[in-house]
């Protein structure tokens, strides 16, 4: 894998292919706040060449661009490349900005409050993984724009898939159930990592 990473409170991992019969090609990884202070406007973009390496697609990723992330989270990306034969060596580029209270950021990671317990994987009838699980508010306040990101590994630990629940807005002291789906065919998962992302109504 081939990685530019042009922040350096930010590390690129565990990135891979995802694809499978009838899906697009995704580049999935997750990107790590290794400084001291959060981080914003976070910009990843994946690239794969043909053999002649003339550059063929680039995809950019769509989850955290407006994500406030603190310091020590990783947090799942996912590229999405469309409708191309998966070969070759992807080459991944990220960088981020330093969080100021004015900035344009909608939501934070890990939000506040907000957790997710009783996770259950079972496997579907098209050969994906489905999880479910509930959203727990724990804060005297309600939350917008609740999202949760989870990343799927197998059992040496290499990543797997990625998958997103949109939630929207919970009430204080609250619960949902949610559902994702990763969708990478016959995965084998060891474990799952949940990410919420939210934002503190009257924050």
């Amino acid at each position: 894998m081939i990685t530019e990473v042009t922040d350096k409170n930010i590390e690129v991992g565990g990135y891979a292919l995802s694809s499978g019969p009838g899906q697009e090609t995704s580049v999935i990884g997750f990107v790590t706040n290794i400084g001291s202070e959060p981080i914003y406007n976070i910009q990843v973009s994946a690239r794969l060449d043909d053999p002649n390496g003339e550059e063929l697609v680039t995809g950019w990723d769509t989850y955290l661009k407006e994500v406030i992330v603190a310091p020590g989270v990783a947090a799942p990306f996912r590229c999405l490349l469309g409708e191309v034969s998966a070969q070759g060596e992807p080459y991944v580029e990220a960088s981020a900005d330093d969080w100021v209270e004015a900035s344009s950021a909608t939501m934070y990671a890990p939000a506040s409050g907000l957790a997710v317990a009783d996770e259950e994987l079972s496997p579907t009838e098209e050969g994906a993984n489905r999880m479910v699980g509930m959203i727990v508010n724990e804060a005297e306040a309600g939350a917008s724009e609740v999202v949760v990101l989870a990343t799927a590994f197998d059992e040496s630990g290499e990543i797997v898939d990625t998958g997103r629940a949109d939630i929207g807005t919970m009430a204080a002291n609250s619960s949902m159930r949610f559902e994702l789906l990763f969708l990478r065919p016959n995965a084998t998962i060891g474990r799952c990592d949940s990410l919420v992302l939210g934002f503190a109504l009257g924050a």
